[in-house]
């Protein structure tokens, strides 16, 4: 009723909000990233459309910039993320610009500054998980390709029956020997026994 009535109601609202709290995490994957990007931008902007929908833009752009071709998932994921961070780092810039180009109060400025430190922190932090992950990735690819070669190299190995177990033919035969009786032996040998009849 919520996604086909014409004026959505508040309980409209919140029949759609139980149902879809009601799904898996899994759902929602394929736009989680996107809705995350949108909600970002919409709350730099202001509420105003065009100016989100500029920065959206503008943090896909940047993303694709930060992706190389050979990017797995991981890195591409952490280029969305770091995409995010430089979009809030803008903002703060341009904030902190316009509060020092105005006048204001010593503890608005301590503030805007900490902001502006922590978006830094923020985007620089991106930037290097960006870095590593990629790093992991080509050594990865590394790794497989060399699995792959030597896999390639090798001969291919019969299955190992019972006779590569067992000597050559030509090895000499090992005839047993008699272990030596040692004194305090529990059971005399058969010679030294002496029989008593009658």
């Amino acid at each position: 009723a919520a996604c086909t009535a014409d004026k959505p109601t508040h309980d409209h609202v919140t029949e759609l909000r139980v149902a879809l709290s009601k799904l898996p995490p899994s759902a929602f994957r394929p736009f989680a990233d996107r809705v995350a990007l949108r909600s970002v931008a919409v709350t730099l902007a202001g509420g105003t459309n065009a100016s989100a929908a500029l920065a959206e833009a503008e943090a896909e752009r940047f993303a694709a910039e930060l992706v190389r071709d050979d990017d797995g998932p991981l890195v591409r994921a952490a280029a969305g993320v770091a995409a995010l961070a430089r979009l809030v780092l803008d903002t703060v810039t341009e904030r902190h610009a316009r509060l020092v180009r105005g006048s204001y109060s010593i503890t608005e400025a301590e503030h805007v500054e900490k902001r502006l430190n922590a978006a830094h922190t923020r985007y620089l932090r991106s930037l290097a998980t960006v870095a590593a992950l990629r790093k992991a990735e080509g050594t990865e690819r590394e790794r497989a390709a060399k699995m792959e070669r030597e896999a390639h190299a090798e001969p291919a190995r019969r299955p190992l029956d019972l006779a590569d177990f067992l000597p050559p033919p030509s090895a000499p035969v090992a005839t047993p020997r008699q272990l030596p009786r040692h004194a305090g032996d529990s059971a005399p040998a058969p010679a030294d026994v002496e029989l008593v009849t009658g």
